[in-house]
């Protein structure tokens, strides 16, 4: 089993068609789709950092997303409403998780966490700023658009995160 993250999917949500540089809404969604069940498989878990639609719940059921891959695990973001809560395996306002062989503990949340919050993990792994990233090693960004529209390994972006950081200095 691995542990996948993703956020800002924004399924069903038209306004993100032309900023994300789709044609229309079935080019997004069905690439997201078939980005996630082309990574997932059905035993790994999959958190999902918010903003899954646009106030559009029902729209999941288009698209048949309690059969995409994996266990979901949702940490509601300001676009997600309670009715979503159907679709998903958990739902958490936050979450903590020790990644890479637990030598890291990260907080998971939608919209990044005040730094002096900081101080109880070593990385805070949020959504909500779409393209944009905070200039500090504590932040991870995981939004659909920087992680090619696909989950990802949870440990492959903390070390690839780590990394980066390392390099650019």
């Amino acid at each position: 089993m691995e542990r996948f993250i993703i956020s800002d999917l924004h399924l069903g949500h038209n306004g993100i068609v032309g900023y994300r540089k789709f044609q229309n809404l079935s080019e997004h969604d069905e690439k997201i789709k078939n980005c996630w069940n082309n990574q997932v498989t059905k035993n790994d878990l999959v958190f999902v950092l918010g903003d899954v639609t646009l106030h559009k719940a029902s729209h999941l059921n288009y698209l048949d997303f309690k059969s995409w891959n994996g266990r979901k695990i949702l940490i509601m973001g300001n676009h997600d409403d309670f009715n979503i809560i159907q679709y998903f395996d958990k739902v958490y306002g936050v979450n903590e998780l020790k990644v890479c062989a637990r030598k890291y503990h990260i907080v998971m949340t939608h919209i990044p966490m005040i730094e002096s919050e900081l101080y109880r993990w070593d990385f805070n792994m949020h959504g909500h700023l779409h393209e944009n990233k905070i200039n500090n090693k504590s932040y991870i960004n995981v939004c659909a658009e920087h992680m090619n529209y696909t989950p990802q390994p949870i440990d492959d972006v903390v070390e690839t995160h780590i990394r980066t950081w390392e390099n650019s200095k």
